[in-house]
């Protein structure tokens, strides 16, 4: 699969979106299908059976150091040790990112990002 969108991307992703953390919700249904193949959701998402079914994910792409294979076996998983903190440096995970969304789209694969 060609993913060369995801690279030349603009980093700027713009203002913040002006809400409190604590207005923020999300949910299991809080997913969006981003490009063919590609979903992107809160963690809630990737850890719902039932929608993870539903959507006919095969892949999950974990962006944090808080998150667990939480149906290991069942899926293949790619885990960014990510932290949340903004001197973190994304960029490090963008290359191992890509690859995994490649060759999971390249071998019929759903890929789920959160």
């Amino acid at each position: 699969a060609d993913l060369h969108y995801l690279k030349e991307m603009d980093p700027d992703l713009g203002e913040p979106m002006g809400m409190d953390e604590d207005e923020w919700t999300y949910g299991v249904d809080d997913v969006n299908q981003i490009y063919p193949n590609i979903y992107h959701s809160a963690y809630h998402t990737a850890e719902s059976k039932e929608k993870l079914t539903e959507l006919g994910i095969t892949h999950i792409l974990s962006m944090g150091d808080e998150f667990t294979e939480h149906f290991k076996g069942e899926y293949t998983y790619k885990i960014c040790p990510l932290s949340d903190d903004e001197d973190q440096d994304v960029q490090q995970f963008f290359r191992d990112g890509i690859k995994f969304i490649e060759d999971a789209i390249g071998n019929g694969g759903v890929v789920l990002v959160h």
